[in-house]
């Protein structure tokens, strides 16, 4: 029934009563739904990476190698005792996946006895008899996986209410939850001693997961929208405010309406709709009208996006709802303030709301302090030429050190040493004072001018890197004599140290590095720390590959 409550004070109580905890069932079968189905495809890619190790490719050639009794047997005539054989049977009895653990294990049966000759005979006939690991084995580890499966992902947020998430946001929590997973499952192999499960086993697992979990994702986003097109498992709403604030959750409503979401109507805090983007709901009546509007309407959970204008409306709307049974949201009203990862929670039950934090959080910081320890050596290794070739030609051209180290400010406002390869005179700054470069700069060298252009003289800003003054992916970090007309002139531009500078960022593979728009840099710096995440970084070192050495705003 889609129209009034009721037509008597028990219809009417009745109805209230029933239909959200009626939604709430639904709600709670459709997360157990979900969780059959993401048990179910982690089971399937569990024993698909069984079929695809062992089966369909095999690659390299698996080996369960087995010391058997009888094939110790034919190993007697050439000098193995009885004792020797219990004792080979004792240590490498077990099944091994290498013959090299096998080698070392009926060694070090042999060796007391004095036997070792016999090692390579017997090994060879456990390599003769090889076969794939029993399939046994690899069903017992799925009641592991179940449990495992669903403690971490309700511990990374999997299972949270997705009544306001987007596609991608839930798309992004059960990725992290596959990846906790794999390696949950890594870390229970190693410790595991009874068995060894196949490394490459582990590789499939995870590809086929991630990629499975992901198309698991999008069908039964599917199937919602197609049921909540006709109706079902569709929560009415009623959205109250009269502002931008409330213009900006009706567009975003607008984007992401296969939510589940139906806004029945707008309810203001005055007699009037004075906000033109608005006007596309219907306008059921004010804020003094929300108790008359709640008994008339089908309503589930009411949307408050009231201004701090608008403190007395939201009293009043608080005043009437707790008379209803009916869910109640909040959009907070954060002013003007930039928002960067902006996030709510909650000191000894209070609610906090964060407006602005950096990315670098827990194992976010430790993922990025890998990816550039990794990175750096790794680079270091590639241009290690150049560490040899550069300083030669700098001492060849010009008198002076080979490094110019030059104060800047990165994360948290913290001051460090930056390396470059010197690529001006000595003391080129002793008349003029610090100076921002500029394309037709006189000061550099030839040979100066050239590792400019080609940006080679940032190559040992890797060193900065592996210290962990800096990060391989960040905004630029600048000068503190000039950060402080900056900080004056651009909003905002603070923000920028809420991570580590990097060598390349997306304002330099976006153009806009220089002699360049300075308020297009920060903005390209903000983009970067609100939308962080190691793929992004990839991203922007990929693209430096390609716009990052050669530019035309290299100089």
């Amino acid at each position: 029934m889609r129209g009034g409550r009721g037509t008597g004070p028990r219809a009417a109580v009745g109805h209230i009563l029933l239909e959200p905890e009626v939604f709430r069932r639904h709600n709670q079968i459709v997360l157990t739904l979900l969780i059959l189905l993401d048990l179910g495809v982690i089971a399937g890619t569990w024993n698909l990476a069984y079929w695809l190790r062992f089966r369909a490719v095999n690659f390299p050639p698996a080996q369960y190698l087995v010391v058997r009794p009888e094939s110790l047997r034919t190993v007697q005539p050439h000098g193995l005792t009885p004792e020797a054989a219990r004792a080979v049977l004792a240590l490498a009895g077990d099944p091994h996946t290498t013959e090299w653990s096998l080698r070392r294990d009926v060694q070090r049966a042999l060796r007391p006895l004095g036997l070792e000759r016999l090692a390579p005979e017997i090994v060879e006939r456990a390599v003769n008899q090889a076969a794939i690991p029993p399939y046994g084995k690899y069903a017992q580890a799925t009641l592991f996986l179940f449990l495992v499966a669903v403690a971490l992902f309700y511990a990374v947020g999997v299972y949270r209410s997705a009544r306001f998430r987007t596609f991608r946001t839930e798309l992004q929590a059960a990725l992290k939850g596959c990846l906790a997973l794999w390696f949950a499952a890594m870390a229970g192999s190693f410790f595991y001693r009874d068995f060894e499960y196949s490394r490459i086993h582990m590789v499939y697992f995870g590809v086929c997961m991630v990629a499975l979990i992901a198309a698991e994702r999008f069908a039964f986003r599917l199937a919602l929208r197609t049921l909540r097109g006709r109706g079902y498992l569709v929560r009415r709403t009623l959205l109250v405010g009269d502002s931008p604030l409330a213009a900006d959750f009706l567009q975003r409503w607008q984007r992401h309406n296969d939510l589940g979401l139906d806004l029945v109507g707008l309810v203001t805090p005055g007699a009037a709709v004075r906000t033109p983007q608005l006007l596309a709901l219907p306008h059921l009546g004010s804020v003094a009208d929300l108790t008359r509007i709640l008994e008339q309407q089908d309503v589930e959970q009411v949307i408050s996006a009231l201004t701090l204008e608008q403190h007395a409306a939201a009293e009043a709307v608080h005043a009437a709802i707790a008379d209803h049974y009916v869910d109640h949201h909040i959009v907070p009203d954060l002013g003007s303030g930039l928002r960067l990862r902006s996030e709510v929670g909650s000191f000894d039950g209070m609610p906090v709301i964060t407006v602005s934090q950096g990315p670098l959080q827990g194992w976010a910081q430790v993922f990025k302090r890998v990816f550039d320890l990794a990175g750096s050596a790794a680079a270091l290794l590639v241009f290690s030429p150049f560490f040899v070739l550069i300083p030669g030609l700098i001492k060849l051209t010009s008198p002076g050190p080979v490094f110019f180290v030059q104060e800047r400010m990165g994360w948290n406002g913290k001051t460090f040493g930056m390396l470059k390869f010197r690529t001006m005179p000595q003391d080129a700054e002793r008349e003029t004072g610090p100076v921002w470069a500029t394309e037709h700069d006189l000061r550099p060298t030839r040979l100066g001018a050239l590792l400019r252009r080609t940006s080679l003289d940032e190559l040992p800003q890797l060193i900065n890197v592996l210290k962990g003054d800096m990060s391989l992916v960040g905004p630029r970090p600048e000068r503190p004599v000039f950060i402080s007309d900056f900080r004056k002139q651009v909003p905002y531009y603070m923000l920028r140290h809420k991570v580590k500078s990097g060598i390349t960022g997306w304002a330099q593979v976006n153009g806009w590095r220089g002699n360049t728009s300075l308020e297009k840099r920060i903005e390209c710096d903000l983009f970067y720390i609100s939308n962080w995440s190691i793929g992004f970084d990839f991203r922007i070192l990929w693209l430096t590959v390609f716009r990052g050495f050669f530019h035309r705003n290299a100089y």
